[in-house]
């Protein structure tokens, strides 16, 4: 890692600090803090449900799945494509209708508050494997240098507890635009020569309706896509926002089964997307990296 690169780094999280420290000054109060005062308009809430939905870990799985599979392995994403757009188009209004603050106080109200304390464990469990899948996509990305790892995690911290779900909401703005353009860039401009074919696996039927299925349910029913619709202005924003954020991962999913396609990159394990990433020319990879950050 270059010390020219790593100043570059500094200045990416330079830039999240100081869109965080911007929102700071709108959570005084609970309602600011949790769900941006109720009052994401679509564009935010399509941006951060997207952003959400497509980070480094699952995009380090979906390069295996894919350069294994083809086109199967797109199945990774088509279900969370599903879920957030069947979330938008039959219960984003009966959830933002509540105008609770979380998935189990909205479990509570129905079910009592036996409920809601049991939801709210697994919600907890939930949250706690999702941040193990983060720093293990952080350790992985950062595995060429261990004090970035370190300075990744602190960073990551610091950014989603300085400004709330605001800062989460304009923070994601930036990741999107990001990682988009990113591996756009990289499709239409990489330059990568592979000896060979590509020969895809078959992939079982069970297998297929397996990925599906572990990304359908928590993206109809996960808390922190619920989170984003309860921090909607109304309704209308919410249902527009999540049927966008389904259709754009769509998008995402064909878009890494094409730049596959393209360089006809082998499958090797969980380091298929780094050894991707490090096959094209510095500014290419520093591109793709930051993109995955």
């Amino acid at each position: 890692m270059g010390e020219e690169k790593f100043t570059l780094i500094l200045l990416f999280f330079g830039i999240i600090f100081f869109i965080s420290l911007l929102q700071a000054k709108k959570v005084k109060k609970k309602e600011g803090y949790f769900l941006a005062e109720r009052n994401l308009s679509y564009l935010y809430i399509f941006f951060t449900v997207l952003s959400t939905s497509i980070g480094s870990s699952s995009t380090i799985l979906l390069f295996n799945l894919i350069s294994k599979y083809g086109f199967g392995g797109v199945f990774l994403e088509i279900g969370g494509a599903f879920g957030l757009i069947i979330l938008g188009l039959f219960f984003s209004k009966k959830l933002r209708g509540t105008n609770c603050f979380s998935l189990p106080q909205i479990l509570g109200l129905k079910y009592g508050k036996r409920v809601r304390i049991f939801s709210s464990f697994f919600v907890i469990i939930a949250e706690i494997l999702w941040l193990s899948l983060i720093f293990k996509a952080l350790q992985t990305i950062g595995s060429f240098n261990p004090a970035l790892f370190y300075f990744l995690i602190l960073s990551f911290i610091l950014s989603i507890s300085l400004g709330g779900q605001w800062a989460i909401a304009k923070t994601d703005v930036f990741y999107s635009f990001l990682i988009f353009f990113s591996f756009l860039l990289t499709y239409f401009f990489g330059n990568l020569k592979l000896e060979g074919f590509i020969n895809f696996e078959r992939m079982d039927q069970g297998l297929l309706l397996s990925l599906f299925f572990s990304t359908f349910l928590p993206h109809l029913a996960g808390s922190d896509i619920w989170s984003k619709v309860l921090s909607s202005k109304d309704e209308r924003e919410a249902k527009t926002g999540l049927i966008f954020a389904g259709l754009g991962k769509f998008f995402w999913g064909f878009l890494i089964f094409l730049i596959i396609k393209k360089f006809s990159f082998p499958n090797n394990g969980d380091d298929t997307l780094l050894n991707f990433i490090f096959s094209f020319p510095k500014i290419f990879s520093f591109l793709l990296i930051l993109g995955l950050l």
